[in-house]
């Protein structure tokens, strides 16, 4: 199977997705000093792409990507290439139905609910209204409705820093165009002001931008998705 690691053996339901897990790693290896994010890497899981062989992803569907399709498919970071749950070479609406990506690395064992994201909004003029207003009323062939305009949090989990050209660049998402991403999330100090993402990486950063702000602006939507929907 391309891509994959040498799974180990694990048996299903074995307990080891705990709510309490660590975030994902950033995905920053570069050290500038000593006790910067790149000398420690903390978080959980082998990095920023693959989860460990005893979550959730690896029970459904026998490797251990992080962001798959609804069905388990996934695109590897390693080639770059389209694959079915069973390592079969595909194309991207196969292996991502619905330009869906779910992220198996916020898996809830408690409650059997983890997040997904769509990211294939063409559309770059949002100002916060009509951002909040596209990302609810997303719907697909699977989730019909419960979409959202992620908070800031939600954005920042999938914000990769090891990144040479773009934070949100990486295989499955590939938003290799330096936007900025509305979020939900607004500052206490001012409530006309709403935080967003710049991907980019001249100068990634989590900025504050007027409600009224549309040029340029995108959006992606998030949902609260439970294992109990998939087909």
């Amino acid at each position: 199977m391309a891509g994959t690691r040498n799974p180990i053996v694990v048996k299903s339901g074995s307990g080891t997705c705990r709510t309490t897990a660590r975030r994902i790693k950033t995905g920053q290896t570069v050290s500038a000093a000593d006790y910067d994010d790149g000398y420690y890497e903390n978080g959980r899981d082998t990095d920023f792409f693959h989860c460990t062989t005893a979550d959730k992803v690896y029970e459904l569907y026998g490797h251990t990507f992080r962001f798959t399709g609804k069905t388990g498919g996934y695109q590897s970071n390693i080639d770059d290439l389209y694959y079915t749950k069973a390592g079969v070479l595909t194309d991207r609406a196969t292996a991502f139905p619905d330009n869906v990506i779910m992220d198996w690395s916020q898996f809830d064992e408690a409650t059997g609910e983890f997040l997904s994201y769509y990211a294939a909004f063409t559309n770059t003029n949002y100002n916060w209204t009509t951002a909040m207003a596209a990302a609810v009323g997303h719907t697909d062939s699977l989730f019909a409705t419960g979409w959202y305009l992620p908070n800031v949090q939600e954005i920042m989990a999938i914000v990769y820093l090891g990144s040479s050209t773009h934070t949100l660049g990486y295989p499955p998402f590939n938003l290799t165009i330096a936007y900025h991403y509305w979020t939900s999330t607004y500052t206490p100090s001012n409530v006309g002001y709403k935080f967003n993402w710049y991907n980019s990486i001249t100068a990634p950063a989590l900025v504050r931008a007027l409600l009224s702000t549309s040029s340029t602006y995108r959006l992606m939507a998030a949902r609260v998705c439970n294992i109990s929907e998939l087909p």
